[in-house]
């Protein structure tokens, strides 16, 4: 509670109005506990987190190829992106919570480097997410909602590798954070269908690499 009228763990005060901010007020109890008010409207939010499993993709048009394991020592699950043939695509579906905040999503791709020509200095792997939210009550429904609706802008992450950090076969991979993803109509409690590509016609680390899935991250109201 520090910053809030100087409150801290262990801090003896009288019962009665201890700080406030404006919107929000802390009241002592008088009995060791107490109370917090939020103005009206005021809102918090917090950042929440979600992993989407490869194993939950659904072919697009040029798929990877199917869930596999691979064993090195430990085992995992990859669908592999392949290098030097196109872009492959998939989709991944995601169920927005009820008490999203905002209309943006941010996103990174766990991967696998599954081949022995690891990337060299300067190459890129890059993927692509975009995304559209469906799904509506019967009574506000829209031809917005038809799963054929158009997706939103595509982003791109992109990890380029430099001689001093360059992973060894069966690394896994985090790339960066995304820029905001903004999946058209996105809101509370619908169904986001995202296409995720890698975008091998635009980096240039020709190998295969294996996809684990993908990690969302994204704001929620506190009740």
């Amino acid at each position: 509670m520090d910053g809030i009228g100087g409150i801290r763990p262990g801090t003896l005060r009288p019962s009665g109005v201890i700080g406030t901010t404006g919107q929000i007020t802390v009241t002592d109890n008088g009995n060791g506990t107490v109370t917090i008010s939020l103005a009206s409207g005021f809102t918090f939010t917090i950042n929440d987190y979600q992993f989407i499993p490869i194993e939950a993709g659904i072919d697009g048009t040029s798929a990877p190829t199917a869930a596999a394991i691979v064993t090195a020592t430990n085992k995992i699950v990859t669908r592999v992106f392949r290098g030097a043939v196109g872009n492959q695509d998939l989709f991944l579906i995601w169920n927005a919570p009820p008490d999203l905040s905002g209309s943006t999503i941010l996103y990174r791709v766990k991967y696998l480097i599954t081949e022995s020509t690891v990337p060299a200095n300067a190459e890129t792997v890059k993927f692509t997410l975009a995304g559209v939210a469906i799904g509506a009550v019967t009574a506000s429904y829209t031809t917005d909602q038809l799963i054929s609706h158009a997706l939103g802008t595509a982003i791109t992450v992109t990890d380029t590798y430099a001689t001093a950090t360059l992973p060894a076969q069966y690394a896994v991979i985090n790339t960066a954070w995304s820029a905001a993803v903004t999946p058209t109509h996105l809101a509370g409690g619908k169904t986001v269908i995202m296409s995720l590509v890698r975008d091998q016609a635009n980096d240039t680390y020709a190998q295969n690499v294996g996809v684990i899935g993908v990690e969302l991250k994204f704001a929620r109201l506190m009740a």
